[in-house]
C-alpha cells in the first residue's frame, strides 16, 4: 500500500509524557516513545491502547502539542497511535527537534523517484550498448 501524505514525516525516536483526556473528564498520563512526526501530527507508541478521537496531548522537554487520536493499532507488543495535531502546522523544528530526526521516504515524491533513477540508469545501461 503506497502512502500518500501532503508533507514530509520524519522518523524519530525520544520519550515524551502523554496526556489523554478522556470524555468523563479524567486524565490519563503515560510516558511514550515519539515514533515519527509532521508539521500535523505525529505517531507515538504506548504500552495501552486509546480510543480513537480521544483528546491527547505530547509533552517535549521544549514545548507541547495536542490534537485528536486518529487510529491505534497494536504492533510487536505495543501501540502505534496516530496523532493529528488540533493547529495545522503545529510543528517545525526550529520549535522542537526530537532526536535521531530522520525524513521519512513517503508518497509520490519517493515513487516518482524511484521511477527516475530507475529510467536513468536504463538510459545510461543502453548508451554504453550501442553498436561498435
Amino acid at each position: 500500500m503506497t502512502e500518500r501524505r501532503s508533507e514530509p514525516r520524519y522518523m524519530c525516536s525520544e520519550l515524551v509524557n502523554i496526556l489523554i483526556r478522556y470524555e468523563d473528564q479524567t486524565v490519563q498520563q503515560a510516558i511514550a516513545n515519539l515514533e515519527d512526526i509532521s508539521r500535523s501530527g505525529a505517531c507515538v507508541q504506548l504500552d495501552e491502547a486509546v480510543g480513537v478521537g480521544a483528546d491527547i496531548e505530547i509533552v517535549c522537554s521544549t514545548c507541547s502539542f495536542k490534537g485528536k487520536v486518529r487510529n491505534c493499532r497494536y504492533a510487536g507488543g505495543r501501540y502505534d497511535v496516530g496523532v493529528a495535531f488540533d493547529s495545522p502546522g503545529a510543528w517545525d523544528a526550529s520549535r522542537y527537534e526530537p532526536a535521531h530526526l530522520l525524513p521519512v521516504e513517503t508518497g509520490l515524491a519517493y515513487v516518482d523517484a524511484q521511477v527516475d533513477a530507475c529510467e536513468e540508469k536504463t538510459r545510461t545501461m543502453t548508451a554504453g550498448s550501442g553498436p561498435e
